[in-house]
């Protein structure tokens, strides 16, 4: 049995310039173009169409599987779609997002020692964080919201996860509490009412 984080990308990045980022200096175990390029626009009863992807294989060096891939809104057959996120976030409460571009990294963790993987995706994550601007969701087994940036602002969420791994407050500052989900408005602050002189 394995757990899985997922990595949104709010980008339209190459699958090999993304694993670039997240792993610096280690070339792909894999590397498939995908069949995009075999695929008619106007066909829309075929077989699913392969989007390009690099995969890495860690399993002996860092404990986990990674499979970096490219935007599904090249498919032809999803032109113009979104992706669409629904997870949890604090307390329960449910996020959905509809993101395009969109690549994607899944990271699959073996469940029997999963906190020194945990840790090495996490650091991954942070890596690509800090090589560039992009927008990006970070989540738990597809579901449970955990790292999100939007508008250059970085929050964590779900705390409880933070402190059952001992917080990774050396990767991701516990300072990046969330207050609001990324892309929803906070609240206004109260209007202070002018005094009358």
């Amino acid at each position: 049995m394995a757990l899985d984080y997922l990595l949104y990308v709010i980008a339209d990045l190459e699958p090999e310039h993304l694993g670039q980022r997240l792993f610096p200096g280690i070339a792909p175990t894999a590397v498939d173009p995908g069949d995009i390029a075999e695929r008619d626009v106007v066909c829309m009863c075929c077989e699913p169409v392969t989007l390009p992807h690099v995969t890495y294989d860690r399993w002996d060096a860092q404990g986990m599987s990674v499979r970096v891939e490219a935007s599904p809104h090249r498919d032809p057959e999803r032109l113009g779609r979104s992706v669409r996120m629904h997870a949890k976030g604090d307390d329960g409460e449910e996020v959905t997002r509809y993101l395009k571009p969109c690549a994607s990294v899944v990271f699959e963790l073996r469940d029997d020692d999963a906190l020194r993987p945990a840790r090495q995706a996490l650091e991954a994550v942070t890596r690509f964080a800090h090589s560039g601007p992009e927008n990006f969701y970070y989540l738990h087994n597809h579901h449970y919201l955990l790292l999100s940036r939007a508008h250059g602002e970085l929050r964590r969420h779900r705390p409880k996860w933070w402190d059952w791994h001992g917080g990774f407050d050396d990767l991701v500052p516990s300072t990046a509490r969330a207050r609001t989900y990324p892309e929803r408005p906070a609240a206004h602050a109260p209007r202070s009412r002018r005094r009358r002189g």
